[in-house]
């Protein structure tokens, strides 16, 4: 059962806390000795991780005789330390909302407004990408180095191309150094390609709404 502790992990366990639990869960009460050959992490570690696991709620001990014995809690457990994780982001969300309409009048009123913003690496880029989606406008004109584009976002029904066009319209001008061709229309997306022979920048500019986003690949 290799895939439960990926599994595990998507919920927020560390792989260490994930083998742990689930020797324990195999286990049931048991020493620390036992369940650290069983998980296959140190004793040193899965001493620290039992305790990570009992602060989660997923792992108690017992003391029998002069043995301290630790168990796994039910796996429903599981189920209830989501709901907790989900009920704090709730009314942090909740909290957010109370306070937004102030934080944006203080924003409003301040003289000086950040007109430049840098944003680095992946997440900075998907970031950009959303701020697309949230900003209302109505069309993108954008123009981009797909083979680019494509290596480190492979379009997908999820992304932001996809969900941008089911209501708005994106005019997109393209070069593509491997001879990649797109239908010229399709979905209010409205495609022409240039050689990139001829225009040989390998970056992405998107203009939308008021704002403009400038890519280096």
């Amino acid at each position: 059962m290799a895939y439960l502790d990926k599994e595990l992990q998507k919920i927020g366990l560390s792989d260490k806390e994930a083998r742990v639990y689930i020797a324990s869960v195999e286990l049931g009460a048991a020493p620390v000795q036992v369940i650290a050959k069983k998980s296959g992490v140190n004793r040193a570690t899965t001493y620290v991780m039992i305790e990570s696991l009992i602060e989660r709620g997923l792992m108690t001990s017992s003391q029998q005789g002069k043995k301290r014995l630790f168990v796994s809690e039910s796996p429903e457990n599981i189920l209830a330390m989501i709901r907790d994780r989900k009920k704090v982001l709730e009314d942090q969300e909740q909290g957010v909302k109370d306070i937004l309409g102030d934080l944006q009048a203080l924003a409003a009123s301040s003289k000086v407004h950040p007109k430049v913003v840098f944003f680095e690496g992946i997440a900075g880029i998907e970031r950009l990408r959303e701020s697309i989606v949230e900003s209302g406008a109505k069309i993108i004109e954008e123009f981009s180095p797909i083979d680019e584009a494509y290596k480190f976002f492979p379009p997908s029904k999820s992304d932001h191309r996809s969900r941008f066009r089911e209501k708005n319209e994106i005019k997109l001008i393209y070069t593509s150094k491997t001879g990649i061709v797109l239908p010229q229309f399709e979905q209010n997306v409205e495609r022409r390609p240039i050689a990139y022979s001829e225009y040989p920048f390998d970056g992405d500019i998107a203009i939308y709404g008021s704002r403009v986003n400038i890519i280096y690949y």
